[in-house]
């Protein structure tokens, strides 16, 4: 009786696994496993979806040259123990904080190293950039949590309208679009590693989602998506929320702000927020919901808290106010309306695009956050 059931399970073994090579086979008629690429800069992460390499030589990211330590931070190397009277400061962000467009020296957590060492020649100064392009709140979260090993004794959390949306395919709910600019899909683990080896589950992958979405056009989707995130990314942060999902959106982002505050808390470490504005807030003065939420969050949770909209705002005015001549009192929508096109002159000194700062405006950035950091190196 034993060997009988012996025989039928090799059987069944012996069989079952003829069909799968026999499929796999078909299946690699039309479908093409593919390794995941190991030379871009962006790999895939099980609880983050993706992240930056580690020890990138020779990567580019918008025509600047990238390379990451071993932590896989656009950073030089730290020792995990910290220098005698070392004073560290995480970096936690997206592409504004990476560095999108500059060189590494030239974003702000590099300038703000360089202020503070200088003011402190006596201790040892590192802000360590962890930030990569794309980034939203939960990823954060995992970034500064791996990130802890190295002692900080501050964190800086940077935030920008769109990371209540992105990235775009994560929160597929609120408008993804799919696989984003980082080339890598959020699926479950066991979903990456079988799709890079093998076809059938291509293949069987494919037809569920065939079958799921019927006769619609996968593209179709994709592309509405996309056009639906453009619309959101932006707006649903500047506005109060018009929609349950975006007011969805908004807990669940601010659970994880939460997290990484809770995070710092439990082990002794003083925050500060930091929100980076954008485009549309400066033609609209109006548009600061985000700010306004996240000054509230700021205040319940006892953090520090830093709004660069109006800071930026009025040395912008004041650059163009001194220009013409005008007293530093000018208010700013004055000086917007009497002398539109030097504000557009002004806004590209500050300014790359929407959103991502020229290196004077990461140096505005770190001269604004000098006076809270420097305030928490001392223990004031």
């Amino acid at each position: 009786m034993v060997k009988r059931l012996c025989q039928n399970l090799v059987l069944i073994i012996v069989s079952t696994a003829l069909f799968l090579s026999i499929g796999e086979g078909l299946a690699r008629l039309r479908y093409t496993p593919e390794l995941e690429d190991k030379t871009g800069l962006f790999e895939y992460d099980h609880d983050k979806i993706y992240t930056l390499r580690k020890n990138i030589t020779n990567g580019h990211f918008v025509g600047k040259k990238v390379t990451t330590n071993s932590l896989g931070y656009r950073d030089r190397e730290f020792s995990i123990t910290k220098p005698p009277h070392g004073f560290r400061v995480l970096a936690i962000g997206d592409s504004v904080t990476f560095g999108h467009g500059v060189l590494a020296e030239e974003a702000w957590p590099k300038v703000l190293e360089r202020r503070l060492a200088a003011h402190f020649p006596n201790r040892t100064v590192d802000v360590i950039n962890t930030a990569v392009p794309g980034n939203s709140p939960f990823q954060e979260y995992y970034d500064l949590k791996r990130a802890l090993i190295l002692h900080p004794d501050a964190v800086i959390i940077q935030f920008v309208l769109n990371d209540l949306i992105e990235p775009y395919k994560v929160f597929r709910r609120f408008g993804g679009k799919g696989t984003d600019y980082h080339g890598v899909d959020d699926i479950p683990w066991w979903d990456h590693e079988l799709s890079q080896y093998s076809a059938l589950f291509l293949f069987l992958k494919d037809m569920l989602n065939r079958a799921r979405l019927g006769a619609v056009s996968v593209e179709v989707l994709r592309v509405k998506a996309l056009q639906r995130e453009a619309e959101l990314s932006m707006n649903a942060g500047a506005d109060p929320p018009k929609e349950p999902r975006i007011e969805e959106a908004w807990r669940e982002c601010l659970a994880w702000i939460h997290k990484e505050v809770d995070l710092c808390k439990d082990n002794g470490i003083p925050v500060i927020l930091m929100v980076s504005p954008v485009e549309l807030q400066f033609r609209d003065g109006m548009r600061t919901y985000a700010q306004q939420r996240l000054a509230e969050f700021a205040r319940e949770n006892g953090i520090a808290y830093l709004d660069l909209l109006p800071l930026l705002r009025e040395r912008m005015a004041l650059d163009i106010a001194l220009f013409h001549g005008a007293g530093a009192e000018l208010p700013t929508p004055t000086v917007a309306a009497r002398y539109p096109q030097e504000w557009i002159a002004s806004w590209n000194r500050y300014y790359l695009d929407y959103d991502h700062y020229t290196p004077l405006g990461h140096d505005f950035v770190a001269e604004m956050l000098f006076a809270p950091t420097a305030k928490i190196a001392t223990g004031r």
